[in-house]
This record gives structure tokens, C-alpha cells and sequence, in this order.
């Protein structure tokens, strides 16, 4: 599907990465939505057009979740740095799709190894006993 991905990045820390059909409307309700709880957006990357960006959404869901201190929902992200969001968002942009899918399946893979690797950790040491 034709479309954009974007890269947000809040005043309190989380970035939030998405796909939309119309950009400027989806910040806009974005920054909206936050705006009466004190936040503002504090940069925004969004693409051109592009066919398969409803696939690079995902593959960059996945990134994000590999590389992020921790999330809230599935697109909102604490710990990842804005710039190397938008880096990999960028190189997303001109992808093939299946190139996207094969991306995405290892990217899903490494995101559930680490979750077992964090669960098994968990399960080690009792809490408060690892940092």
C-alpha cells in the first residue's frame, strides 16, 4: 500500500514510529493527542510516498523493538536514538518488498531471541539480585 512512515520523537523521551496515507494530519493529531498532557513533539522525520511503506512500518516496528530500553503499545519506543531511527527508516525507503519481508522475518527473530534471553535472566536471578 502507498504510503509514508514516519519517525516521531516526544519532549519526554519516546519516539513513536507509524505508517500513514496522510503525514501532516497524523502528526498533527499526534501532537494534539499529547499536547494537554505537557508534551510536544521534539523532531519528526517523515518520508516521501512510497508502495511498500506499510512494509518498511513493520520492519521498523521490529528495529525499533531490537533496539529500544523498553516500549509502550507496539509503536512507541523509550531508548532509541532518533537519528539512527530515521537512518533505518530511510534505507527502508527503497527496499523492494520482498527484500522488506525477508528483512522483517530476521529482524522478528532477533527480537524474540532477546526476549527469551531476557526471560531466561529473569527466571536466574531473583529480582534485584542482577543489574
Amino acid at each position: 500500500m502507498s504510503g509514508h512512515i514516519y519517525v516521531i520523537e516526544f519532549s519526554e523521551g519516546t519516539t513513536k514510529v507509524g505508517f500513514s496515507t496522510k503525514p501532516e494530519r497524523r502528526l498533527n493529531q499526534h501532537a494534539s493527542g499529547v499536547a494537554g498532557f505537557g508534551i510536544r513533539i521534539a523532531q519528526s522525520w517523515v518520508s516521501e510516498a512510497f508502495d511498500s511503506a506499510h512494509q518498511a512500518e513493520m520492519v521498523l516496528i521490529s528495529w525499533c523493538a531490537l533496539n529500544c530500553a523498553g516500549h509502550r503499545r507496539s509503536e512507541y519506543f523509550t531508548g532509541i536514538d532518533f537519528t539512527g531511527a530515521v537512518e533505518w527508516a530511510k534505507g527502508l525507503t527503497s527496499m523492494s518488498p520482498g527484500l522488506l519481508v525477508s528483512l522483517q522475518q530476521h529482524v522478528r527473530k532477533q527480537v524474540r531471541q532477546r526476549a527469551i534471553a531476557r526471560a531466561r535472566l529473569a527466571n536466574t536471578f531473583p529480582a534485584g539480585e542482577f543489574r
